[in-house]
């Protein structure tokens, strides 16, 4: 059984106490996605149960864990806690209730969950998971795929690798997108379908999704590895207290490429849907992928009318009294070890 206590006995705790002597009075805040043993996670959005038990018994150590809306109301206050830092979780996953829950609880530290509530309860994946399902698992596709997107006509030969073998599977399932080449054309396509997917109006996006499911022969119905919360399960990661959870669009577009009136909607519909399951009132909020390019000043403006409290972004930043309660920045993190996660810290307090 999984206890607090025995997840990361053999690093020394006083080299903990040595490390905190070296951080900044200055807070941060920290973007998980999804605590989960996966085979393959060409986005790298999982930290394995082990590795993230291993982070959080650091930063109990080295850190004071807060919650998001202390931390806000300490940038608003301009008194930071000290050592502060804050947990928070993209898009809603699951496994955010069935594998992060109980291990936050174990040590006692809060956290945010942002939920896209279009995915609610759906048996279909994130369409990037769906676009690794299709291209990235074993089986055969036709050679030929053809689309059609923002008034560009694209091809793909998959040629040799409209077959994909298990053996190949296995060789290459800890690629990902970071990697500088390509080992397979499905590789390569899967790649560009999510360059290219990314920036589309959401019903552009959906169509193309479809198609590209029929195209493969690929059913609707995603993996258990991969399920999205339900509302049951949404208000079952809210019991306790522990747990906030925020609004994160309907439909996770990026806000810049839609019309301010489309971000409006997002935005709102998104806040009151979460609040009608939820029962009261949703104040943190963060913009879909989060990159500075990702949202505008319009988006920012849209937020505060919508009346949140708080609004987190998606590069990387300490907190001061000076930050931008509406773009709060985050570090993203990675399924590092403990150690390596030590390392990450240490280099967050360098970044100005």
């Amino acid at each position: 059984m999984w206890s607090p206590h025995t997840a990361y006995t053999n690093f020394p705790i006083s080299m903990f106490r040595t490390i905190r002597n070296f951080f900044t009075p200055s807070c941060m805040v920290l973007l998980y996605h999804r605590v989960m043993d996966l085979y393959s996670d060409p986005q790298m959005l999982a930290v394995s149960p082990k590795n993230f038990s291993e982070h959080l018994e650091v930063l109990c150590n080295t850190m004071h864990p807060v919650s998001l809306l202390e931390l806000s109301e300490g940038i608003r206050k301009n008194h930071l806690p000290k050592h502060g830092i804050v947990i928070t979780f993209d898009d809603g996953y699951a496994d955010n209730l069935f594998e992060a829950k109980p291990i936050l609880e174990g040590f006692n530290v809060p956290a945010t969950v942002f939920v896209a509530n279009a995915y609610l309860g759906s048996t279909a994946e994130f369409w990037w998971d769906g676009l690794e399902r299709i291209f990235l698992l074993p089986g055969d596709l036709p050679e030929g795929l053809s689309l059609s997107i923002k008034g560009h006509e694209y091809r793909w030969n998959l040629r040799d690798s409209s077959r994909y073998t298990e053996e190949e599977y296995f060789r290459y399932r800890q690629w990902n997108v970071l990697e500088p080449s390509h080992p397979t054309i499905r590789h390569r396509v899967y790649l560009e379908l999510c360059g290219l997917l990314r920036d589309l109006p959401v019903s552009d996006r959906e169509m193309l999704v479809r198609m590209i499911l029929k195209w493969s022969g690929t059913s609707v119905d995603g993996r258990d590895s991969h399920k999205i919360l339900s509302a049951e399960e949404l208000i079952k990661l809210e019991q306790g207290e522990l747990v906030e959870v925020g609004a994160h669009t309907v439909n996770h577009p990026v806000l810049a490429s839609i019309s301010l009136e489309e971000q409006i909607q997002e935005i709102r519909q998104n806040k009151s849907t979460l609040e009608g399951i939820l029962g009261h009132s949703i104040t943190s909020f963060t913009y879909p992928f989060g990159g500075r390019s990702d949202y505008n000043r319009k988006t920012v403006s849209a937020v505060k009318d919508a009346g949140f409290a708080n609004a987190c972004s998606n590069f990387p930043g300490k907190i001061t009294k000076d930050t931008d309660i509406f773009q709060i920045p985050r570090f993203l993190v990675r399924n590092w070890t403990g150690y390596e996660f030590e390392r990450k810290l240490n280099e967050f307090t360098l970044i100005e």
